[in-house]
């Protein structure tokens, strides 16, 4: 299937406030179904703020207790980059692995899954230019697209959603690795 948002927030004046900004974003998700129970699961957003009192929007990790489904970039740090701008691109083939465990409790381990994942993003600020290149000699400062990828597992116990993620993150040049854990659901 596939879902879409596109939403708009603006401030309004009042009283002696003159916050002025306007936020844009569009969120777009697709999903394809490979078999029975396995499906790749594509996620695009992008996030703009305009105006005098323009907001900052983070990109990275995800923080331990999560009720947002927008995505990350897994294998950064919650919050690494911020700008006025962001924009992310996950990818995920979702593959299910063991469907119930009972215990004598009234306790079970479910819908254990397992994914393999990519991510693509960057956050920059007005007047800075979005590239891939590494080092520049230009005066404007410019922001590079970071990458990751890696494998994840899914597993709900009771109610909660748990995340376990293993990423390698990479800005094209160097590369690194970092596990994250979190409660929440995906994109």
């Amino acid at each position: 299937g596939v879902m879409s948002r596109v939403s708009i927030e603006q401030t309004i004046p009042l009283l002696h406030h003159q916050v002025s900004y306007t936020n844009f974003k569009v969120d777009y998700r697709k999903y394809i179904r490979l078999t029975q129970r396995a499906n790749w699961a594509f996620h695009i957003l992008s996030k703009v703020s305009k105006g005098s009192d323009r907001r900052e929007f983070p990109l990275g990790g995800r923080r331990l207790f999560s009720i947002s489904e927008e995505g990350s970039l897994r294998g950064y740090e919650l919050g690494e980059f911020w700008g006025n701008y962001i924009l992310l691109a996950n990818a995920e083939l979702r593959i299910p692995l063991i469907d119930e465990i009972k215990f004598a409790m009234p306790v079970s381990i479910r819908n254990i899954r397992s994914v393999i994942f990519a991510d693509l993003g960057s956050a920059w600020d007005k007047g800075e230019r979005l590239t891939t290149r590494h080092n520049s000699t230009d005066e404007k400062k410019e922001t590079d697209l970071k990458c990751s990828y890696g494998v994840g597992l899914r597993i709900l116990l009771g109610f909660l959603p748990l995340r376990i993620d293993y990423a390698w993150n990479t800005d094209f040049v160097a590369t690194s690795h970092n596990t994250n854990f979190s409660i929440g659901y995906d994109f």
